[in-house]
């Protein structure tokens, strides 16, 4: 007998199924870049100055690693610390970020936080160390970690990390190199910085280094390089000197109440010569005075030809000092190894080259 059985939709045709399922997964991954992180965080450390001169007695030099980190992506990074090793160079603080030392784990450590996605932001900061007494160069290997979230490249939440290594160059480790030039990191609290070798009461000129420059930085706002070069003739550019002895000094950016002095030993200077006869010249101004044609016979403070002095680009000879042979009662103090010698202090608002 024949029994009715009750009706039941076809299924879909295969074709059809395949064709919504294809259609569904095509939706998904046209969808996928839209919720895929590209979080890309780029660390750059560099070493200012990236030639430095050794710290040596009387004299402390100074340089930085400034520190760049920028969240390239368009995700949120969390989590970011930077950790540089403890060196040779002895940490002195961080300018622009909360950093600690570690000491059991022998490392700086630096809590940076977040950096948002998709604006580029990024963090600055510099970390200041003063050079070490002795060697060539100085390596520190940073790591720059970093969270991201499960919606990152790797569907999971992990951490990432940045690694490097910035080097700084150690200068000035010879007595020859030291009587010529010195350079160093200044930090916004200021500084001395001198050629020549160190006693008490300075940097003494000496038969063998007969010229040294001294310079006195005050409090500024922020960073600066100072580098102090000399060059010496024996062609003399004066009738009153032997030799012929320039001071190039640099320190781009700054304008401030500067106070450089120069010395020079007894032994180059003429016979009968006067010091309030004889002459420094500047040239080579940071920022020239177009009142003024260069070089430029440094005139005393208390001239006021071009105004109140010192200005930038116009220098001027606050005093002037010829050192007795000896101590004598009642007379101003000569430090050893000053007898006879001449001292110019100058005070200037910018850098440039001073000859005499």
């Amino acid at each position: 007998m024949f029994v009715a059985k009750p009706w039941v939709p076809a299924p879909a045709p295969y074709a059809a199924r395949c064709v919504g399922a294809i259609f569904l997964i095509g939706l998904l991954l046209a969808a996928g870049p839209a919720w895929a992180s590209d979080a890309r965080l780029v660390t750059a450390v560099t070493s200012v100055p990236g030639t430095v001169s050794v710290s040596r007695p009387g004299l402390d030099a100074y340089f930085s690693y400034d520190v760049s980190i920028t969240n390239q992506g368009r995700s949120t990074v969390n989590n970011i610390r930077f950790e540089v090793p403890l060196t040779a160079a002895s940490y002195v603080e961080a300018l622009g970020a909360s950093c600690s030392v570690n000491a059991p784990a022998s490392k700086i450590v630096c809590n940076i936080g977040q950096l948002r996605g998709g604006v580029g932001a990024s963090a600055r900061f510099s970390l200041v160390y003063k050079s070490p007494a002795a060697g060539s160069q100085v390596d520190a290997a940073w790591t720059t970690y970093y969270g991201e979230g499960s919606d990152d490249d790797h569907h999971a939440q992990h951490d990432d990390t940045n690694r490097g290594t910035v080097s700084t160059t150690l200068v000035t480790n010879t007595d020859a190199e030291i009587t010529k030039s010195v350079k160093s990191l200044i930090t916004t609290r200021g500084g001395t910085l001198f050629t020549g070798l160190y006693t008490p009461a300075g940097a003494a000129a000496t038969p063998s280094d007969p010229w040294t420059t001294t310079i006195a930085i005050p409090a500024i706002e922020q960073l600066a390089t100072a580098e102090i070069a000399e060059v010496e003739s024996p062609v003399t550019c004066a009738p009153d000197v032997q030799t012929c002895n320039t001071s190039a000094i640099t320190i781009p950016g700054v304008v401030a109440d500067l106070v450089f002095t120069l010395r020079r030993d007894k032994t180059t200077i003429a016979k009968g010569a006067n010091i309030l006869s004889s002459t420094i010249t500047y040239d080579n101004p940071q920022h020239p005075d177009p009142r003024i044609t260069y070089p430029l016979t440094v005139p005393a403070c208390t001239d006021t030809t071009w105004g109140l002095l010192p200005q930038p680009g116009i220098p001027c000879v606050d005093s002037r000092r010829a050192y007795a042979a000896k101590n004598k009662p009642g007379k101003p103090y000569v430090p050893p190894g000053f007898e006879c010698d001449w001292e110019f202090v100058i005070r200037a608002r910018d850098n440039g080259s001073y000859r005499n």
